[in-house]
């Protein structure tokens, strides 16, 4: 905490941004309000056609609003021009109302990943959270109006399966269609993966559009990667994935779904391993001083074992117990903490 309140402006009504000032600056304000809602409702346009880059634009005015220390009343102003950038979009691309649902989902995560990037606030567990919980919310809209439609939503992807091999066969050959088919079960589990790629991808973008806004922040020590840590919910989040893939045979109809969300979770925790096993190399690289040439040659020989056995993954898996840094010494383990 600062002097005289949590972030200390109370002390400092006329502190200076990248942008304009804190306070009384009334033309500043209108400058950042007008921008803010261009950017706002242009990114809720985009963000029914194109929903990475619309997220980004949404966070980068959400940021700016915040960075520029605008007010309440204009900040609902950027969230209406958010919902009439929506409605907006839905006609310019003619969607149903899916698209709609869908364009709010987007809306809503690029305010909470923007605000936290521009307070500094967001951490591995805060972009996780925000992830997982658009990723239901993905499934939960398309399966949703399937339902509405009539359709069977597992239906509809088994069949979609299908078509993808049967266009691998007329492009690759039968052989390939053949290898597809024996990894067809494997196929109908990934899908839901898929939905988080996405939400990660929108989380992603929400953070970029942040910093852009943000800008340099004098003072304040940027996060570094080699700093990096794998939090505790990382392991227990993995240990509950490979148990759900792995006995998931128990929940008998729901088979399929205990594995399919158990394969998900496993494949969507290995990111938080992998940047632990890149925070590890990078900091024996340092403690050796390694040069650049043979920095390139490990990392390219690590990105290649990654691909085909997971080796740094499981070298950041194995830094949650053996501590290669020391880092929790004698202060218990605090998390992955930063952008």
């Amino acid at each position: 905490m600062g002097p005289g309140g949590r972030d200390g402006r109370d002390e400092a009504p006329e502190k200076e941004t990248s942008i304009v000032r804190y306070g009384g600056n009334r033309q500043g304000d209108s400058r950042s309000l007008v921008t803010a809602l261009l950017w706002a409702g242009l990114g809720s346009v985009a963000v029914t056609g194109l929903s990475v880059i619309g997220v980004a634009m949404v966070a980068y005015g959400v940021s700016f609003a915040q960075v520029n220390g605008l007010s309440r009343p204009r900040k609902a102003l950027v969230a209406l021009a958010c919902a009439v950038g929506l409605v907006l979009g839905l006609l310019w691309v003619q969607g149903a109302a899916a698209v709609l649902v869908k364009g709010v989902v987007d809306c809503a995560l690029a305010w909470v990943v923007g605000s936290l990037a521009a307070g500094r606030r967001a951490t591995v567990t805060t972009d996780y959270a925000v992830a997982a919980v658009a990723c239901a919310a993905y499934i939960a809209i398309d399966f949703g109006f399937a339902a509405l439609a009539g359709l069977d939503g597992a239906a509809v992807l088994t069949q979609a399966i299908s078509s993808a091999v049967d266009e691998a066969a007329s492009t690759y050959g039968l052989d390939v269609a053949a290898q597809l088919r024996s990894f067809s079960w494997l196929l109908g589990l990934l899908w839901p993966f898929g939905y988080f790629v996405l939400a990660g991808m929108n989380v992603l973008a929400g953070h970029y559009g942040g910093f852009l806004a943000r800008g340099p922040s004098a003072g304040t020590a940027p996060w570094r990667p080699v700093t990096f840590d794998s939090p505790l919910w990382s392991v227990v989040v993995l240990i509950a994935g490979v148990a759900l893939f792995a006995f998931g045979g128990v929940f008998g109809a729901g088979a399929q779904v205990a594995q399919a969300i158990g394969l998900t979770c496993v494949l969507a925790v290995r990111f938080v391993f992998l940047m632990d096993g890149y925070a590890v190399l990078t900091w024996w690289f340092n403690r050796h001083g390694v040069g650049c040439l043979l920095r390139t040659l490990v990392l390219v020989v690590a990105i290649d074992l990654e691909v085909t056995f997971f080796v740094v993954s499981l070298l950041g898996l194995v830094d949650f117990w053996a501590d290669f840094r020391h880092m929790r010494a004698g202060d218990g383990r605090s998390g992955a903490q930063g952008e």
